[in-house]
């Protein structure tokens, strides 16, 4: 429990002293061909859209009968000319969204891990595969 508490604080420093970089972009989409879990909401497979919450560190993402906020940490650059997408972690039968890849602003929104994926990353041996999915 402790351990759980620590995990969330960590979460919320760093959400708390990252300003959002992303431009208010505009959104994308994905239709993602598996369940996963984003923060700690379990969605089940579908069309997505992603898009900037202004004034805050969150992405509201958005699919049939579903809208959940995510927080994210200030993201990174990369190349202008990368494919937007979202990639996630995957342990056994879990997906977990980890980043969304936003271009042409060439911004990386970056998903802090909720409590069931640290419990799955902490068993020893445990190393997530990567998934990703194009985006629009």
């Amino acid at each position: 429990m402790k351990k759980c508490a620590l995990v969330v604080l960590s979460s919320v420093c760093v959400l708390a002293c990252s300003g959002m970089v992303f431009a208010q972009s505009a959104a994308i989409s994905a239709n993602v061909p598996f369940s996963f879990s984003a923060g700690d909401v379990q969605l089940p497979a579908g069309q997505y859209t992603v898009s900037a919450v202004e004034g805050s560190n969150a992405l509201a993402l958005t699919g049939e009968g579903h809208k959940v906020f995510v927080p994210v940490a200030a993201g990174q650059q990369v190349s202008s000319s990368a494919q937007p997408q979202l990639t996630f972690d995957h342990y056994g039968h879990h997906y977990f969204l980890s980043q969304i890849w936003f271009t042409p602003e060439g911004e990386i929104a970056t998903m802090p891990k909720g409590p069931l994926e640290v419990k799955l990353a902490s068993r020893p041996g445990s190393s997530p595969t990567v998934a990703s999915v194009e985006a629009q």
